[in-house]
C-alpha cells in the first residue's frame, strides 16, 4: 500500500509522475507509507458514517473521498494524533477483511470496528 508522492523533485497529481518516471532514465522517489489505525464508531444516532466511498469492483479497499457529518467526523474531533482524510482506504469493517463488496455488505451495528489505512500528507 505505499505510494510514490514524487519523481525527481517532482510532485502532484498522477499524470505529472507518471511523465516524469517516463522521460527519465534514474529515479529518485519519494515514497509514503501509511499506518494502520482501528476506529471504533458509534453511530447511534445516525444510520450514515459521514463518508463518501468509491472503490474498483475487484478492489479490496474503499476509498475515502469525503469526510462529511457523522462518527468519522466526531472520531476525527476527538483523536489527538490521526486524522481521518481524503484518500485513506478502509480495509476491515468488525474484523472482515476481503472485496470491497464484502465489505460494502458487512453488518455495521450500533458501534463497529473500522480498519483505515491512514496516508500522511
Amino acid at each position: 500500500h505505499d505510494r510514490i508522492v514524487e519523481v525527481n523533485g517532482v510532485r502532484g497529481n498522477v499524470d505529472n509522475l507518471l511523465a516524469t518516471l517516463s522521460n527519465s532514465a534514474l529515479w529518485n522517489l519519494v515514497v509514503s507509507r501509511p499506518a494502520e489505525m482501528t476506529l471504533t464508531l458509534c453511530r447511534s444516532h445516525t444510520a450514515e458514517l459521514g463518508q463518501s466511498l468509491k472503490y474498483a469492483p475487484n478492489g479490496n479497499t474503499l476509498v475515502i473521498t469525503s469526510v462529511g457529518l457523522g462518527p468519522i467526523k466526531d472520531w476525527n474531533a476527538a483523536s489527538t494524533k490521526w486524522k481521518v482524510c481524503k484518500g485513506d482506504r478502509i480495509v476491515a469493517v468488525n474484523g472482515v477483511r476481503g472485496s470491497a463488496k464484502e465489505l460494502l455488505l458487512t453488518d455495521m451495528g450500533a458501534e463497529s470496528t473500522v480498519v483505515i489505512m491512514h496516508y500522511p500528507p
